[in-house]
């Protein structure tokens, strides 16, 4: 059944996927063409030694479920040169209880949806290791890059790699709380029931990546689940529209209750271009945000924007425009601690640089940038401490 967007007819109970290899060993699915699965195209459960080159998958671009290639809890995969258009996450890794996915390699691909081009997680029992995207092209795209960690695994060894991310580019057409969660880069920590264990994130790196999007990355941890461990090199941003972010909420993904420390909206709606919460040993270096002015002019908003981060390194950040005029600064520090800012330049009519704020704040050392451009270098609220700046 192809259902296209405004379609009301209720979706059946049992729906037609196309390929389903459970405990298999040396896969291999190649040159092949789908079209129009109304579920998982490929659902590979527990398999090891699996190849899949060649392929493309071109599914109805509305239709829920209609996942492209789902390994969940395999070992030792291979997915290359691949073309997948779905309506739900066209690459997603997945785990259950008792049966890790690792050793997974993906690249050469093209990928477009109105969910998660590619995912790790919601599904998550298990751990996620030592895996590898690299060289995808990723465009018209609800979230770019997604790790959604709800039950109690752990995701760690993982890397992205030059990977373009274009986000969607007709939100219109989507109901408004899609539209309204929409990310690049997207990355949480979160208990999907109140028994659910918290799981961890650690060891991830993000390389190489160039973005045109009007929204914003948003990497977040829970206060008692922290992100530890994340690489950020190399990343440019290209915004190219204004979008409001008063509705603006973290994606969910999957079935869930209401437990504590869901963050919803706290960090989705902080006024910046990559918002990074909750999180213990922080490298950037190389984050460039290109924004039209009439759209800064609409919508002040910083480069960087750290909330509760420690142990952070962060060189090389910059706004165009610098925004001679804004108060809005262009890297924002909340009740951040023992942390650098180094190798920054601040371009000519810039307003202000480093926004500190938050009792928190605590050993922030400042050496080795040259912010003298800037109208106000460094802007420090009044509940900051003297003595937590270092330069």
């Amino acid at each position: 059944m192809h259902r296209k967007r405004g379609d009301t007819r209720p979706r059946p109970d049992w729906r037609v996927g196309i390929l389903e290899f459970v405990e298999c060993n040396d896969v291999t699915i190649r040159d092949v063409t789908v079209r129009d699965s109304d579920s998982w195209t490929f659902d590979l459960e527990r398999c090891e030694n699996v190849v899949i080159d060649g392929v493309s998958i071109l599914n109805n671009y509305y239709r829920v479920n209609a996942d492209g290639i789902d390994p969940v809890s395999c070992r030792r995969v291979r997915i290359s040169n691949c073309h997948i258009v779905a309506g739900d996450d066209p690459i997603v890794c997945k785990s259950r209880a008792g049966y890790p996915c690792e050793d997974v390699v993906v690249t050469n691909r093209v990928l477009e949806t109105v969910a998660t081009a590619i995912k790790i997680g919601t599904e998550s029992h298990e751990a996620f290791r030592n895996i590898r995207v690299s060289n995808c092209v990723i465009r018209n795209s609800g979230v770019g890059i997604g790790v959604f960690i709800k039950d109690g695994a752990t995701a760690e060894r993982i890397s992205f790699t030059n990977c373009t991310i274009e986000t969607l580019r007709q939100p219109e057409l989507l109901s408004e709380s899609a539209a309204n969660a929409s990310f690049p880069i997207f990355m949480d920590i979160e208990k999907r029931h109140p028994e659910s264990r918290v799981g961890k994130i650690r060891d991830i790196t993000f390389a190489n990546i160039d973005i045109l999007s009007d929204r914003g990355v948003l990497i977040q941890g829970m206060e008692k689940g922290r992100i530890e461990n994340v690489t950020l090199r190399n990343i440019s941003q290209r915004v190219d529209r204004a979008f409001d972010y008063g509705q603006r909420r973290k994606r969910v993904g999957g079935t869930t209750t209401e437990t504590e420390d869901r963050r919803r909206t706290v960090f989705a709606r902080r006024p910046a271009y990559v918002t990074v919460a909750n999180v213990d040993g922080l490298r950037i270096d190389g984050l460039r945000v290109f924004i039209p002015q009439p759209v800064f002019a609409a919508y002040n908003r910083s480069a960087l924007s750290l909330h509760q981060v420690s142990h952070a390194v962060i060189r090389d950040v910059s706004r165009d425009p610098g925004g001679i005029d804004s108060e809005v600064p262009v890297v924002m520090m909340e009740n951040c601690r023992d942390s650098l800012l180094t190798g920054c330049l601040a371009l000519p009519e810039t307003g202000v640089f480093l926004g500190l704020a938050g009792t928190g704040t605590a050993n922030i050392a400042i050496k080795g940038s040259d912010l003298s451009m800037a109208r106000e270098p460094i802007h420090a609220a009044t509940d900051v401490r003297s003595e937590a700046i270092r330069d």
